[in-house]
């Protein structure tokens, strides 16, 4: 593979029948345990896809509250959220296509200027959103509350 390897990996493993666990050896992020019997079947679809909408919306939002923040910008809010959009691809198999990210802040009205200019930064994306791209369109809206 090419590029530096700067983290250690994620597991997935099955821990008991259709019970899994999620490990992400972080500091920051508890693992997972995901219990496919202790949930009705017509609930358990679409898990995998909010686990890409949490690591999308999660990334874009804290990547904004850092460049906000850094630039001394008091946040009195925010909130990130992540819609993940699918369609048949290939072979009658379902494939992510868009995720929508929405990015909700207030601040106060002095900061007004900064948050524009961060805002523009923001065109570009953020690491996930650029990674993700092409292959899934990526679209996102920044907005004061």
């Amino acid at each position: 593979m090419n590029g530096k390897k700067n983290e250690d990996p994620v597991m997935f493993e099955m821990i008991g029948e259709k019970k899994f666990k999620i490990s992400y050896n972080s500091a920051l992020l508890e693992d997972h345990l995901m219990d496919y019997l202790a949930v009705p079947e017509e609930k358990r679809p679409g898990q995998m896809r909010k686990l890409l909408c949490a690591s999308v919306a999660g990334c874009f939002t804290a990547s904004v509250y850092m460049a906000l923040s850094t630039m001394g910008v008091k946040i009195n809010s925010l909130k990130g959220t992540a819609a993940a959009f699918s369609a048949e691809d290939i072979g009658s198999l379902p494939k992510i296509k868009a995720v929508d990210i929405k990015v909700e802040i207030d601040i106060d009205d002095k900061d007004s200027d900064i948050f524009e200019e961060v805002k523009k930064i923001f065109e570009k994306g953020c690491l996930i959103t650029r990674s993700i791209s092409p292959a899934i369109k990526v679209t996102h809206s920044i907005s004061r509350i």
